[in-house]
């Protein structure tokens, strides 16, 4: 039997390894070692924020009241009031009516008047934007009004090209719509004398009336009764101009049916389209009254009472207006005939001269006419336009 072999293989030692000691920062035992690393602060501080924010979120939540109204329509207004305005606490708090301190604001701010009842809403700011309208003679509320005067330029962009012959218009008032109350004509919005009329006439305050026309209110100057407006003045020129022998287009647009704050750009508009539809059109009048009230109103010519009229000629001073110059040398003509058939009519110089454009930079020959103010009456206002007519008449001749 073979004896089993044996292999001697060489010894291997293994060293142990001891653990070091761990010593702590400041320990008795071990002063002298480095202090041990603080834990990191971001994870704790975000957690704490975060749950700062839950909590100020359910603080929220708990104290929002629940809605206990019908759910409010897309169409409503953004911000309602729920709580009477300051100027309502005053009022209530002195007992003062609402009608009384329109009273008093109408006596101490001319462009009071200007917000009644029938036109909008009786607050501060239809006042600001009211005075700010009067004075820039710029629409507030409405955009492409506002990128209208910052950009000039898209007014020419945006025009439609000159038409050869009328047309009826597409929108909402077409040239045989009517409107209960307006004088003469069946009570036509577009009213036509003649063919191919040469003078256009629009009132951009529509509804401007006269104290003598409102008794026994005299205080309310705006109303919608087109016999007692400038409407009605505006209507008297056009037929006289008509006896005459000049072909007139008047447009009783209420330009004031959307309030004060529109009524400049809805005038635009209706300018526009007035001389869109008759191309013929080579003056074009705004027929309004003056603000100020007063005896100086009213002149005596050939023995008859007549309210006095004031040529306002709008620049291109604060935005541009091609047609400034023309429609100066226009009005300097139109006041020296004025002058020479009717002297004293004018009032003060004549012609007032504005910064602003007034829409008067659609036309050559275009030209705000204003004809007395709130204290004259309807007969003096109508033999002052007949007086304007003849003077058109005469220098359309020569």
């Amino acid at each position: 039997m073979r004896k089993p072999r044996i292999i001697w293989l060489p010894k291997v030692r293994s060293k142990r390894r001891t653990p070091r000691p761990t010593f702590v920062a400041g320990a008795p035992g071990n002063p002298s070692a480095p202090p041990a690393p603080r834990p990191r602060r971001g994870s704790h501080l975000m957690a704490w924020l975060y749950g700062l924010t839950l909590a100020l979120a359910g603080t929220v939540l708990w104290l929002t009241p629940s809605r206990s109204t019908a759910v409010v329509p897309v169409s409503a207004h953004a911000y309602p009031r729920l709580q009477m305005s300051w100027f309502s606490k005053v009022l209530a708090k002195t007992e003062v009516t609402v009608t009384s301190a329109k009273m008093w604001l109408r006596s101490a701010m001319p462009l009071a008047e200007l917000q009644d009842s029938a036109v909008g809403r009786w607050d501060w700011p239809s006042l600001i934007g009211a005075g700010v309208a009067d004075l820039a003679g710029t629409r507030l509320d409405s955009l492409q009004g506002l990128v209208a005067e910052e950009i000039p330029g898209i007014n020419l962009v945006s025009r439609p090209r000159p038409v050869t012959k009328a047309r009826p218009h597409r929108g909402s008032q077409p040239s045989h719509s009517v409107m209960a109350g307006l004088p003469g004509d069946g009570g036509r919005i577009w009213a036509v004398l003649g063919s191919a009329p040469e003078v256009g006439l629009y009132q951009t305050f529509s509804m401007q009336s006269f104290a003598s026309a409102m008794r026994p209110n005299p205080a309310a100057l705006y109303t919608r009764q087109w016999k007692k407006t400038i409407v009605n003045v505006g209507w008297h020129l056009a037929l006289d101009l008509h006896q005459l022998g000049i072909a007139v287009v008047q447009a009783r647009v209420n330009n004031m049916a959307e309030g004060l704050l529109a009524s400049d750009y809805t005038a635009y508009q209706t300018a526009q389209r007035l001389l869109q539809d008759f191309p013929s059109v080579k003056v074009l009048l705004d027929v309004q009254r003056g603000q100020a009230a007063g005896p100086k109103n009213t002149v005596i010519i050939k023995g008859q009472k007549m309210a006095r009229v004031s040529l306002v000629v709008g620049t291109g001073k604060l935005l541009p207006d091609p047609n400034w110059p023309k429609n100066e040398a226009f009005a300097e003509q139109l006041k020296s005939v004025l002058a020479y058939t009717d002297p004293g009519i004018m009032a003060n110089n004549g012609i007032d001269i504005v910064p602003y454009r007034e829409n008067q930079q659609l036309l050559a020959h275009d030209l705000i006419v204003e004809i007395g103010g709130p204290n004259n009456t309807m007969a003096e206002e109508d033999r002052s336009a007949g007086a304007l007519a003849a003077a058109l008449k005469r220098l359309f001749t020569e």
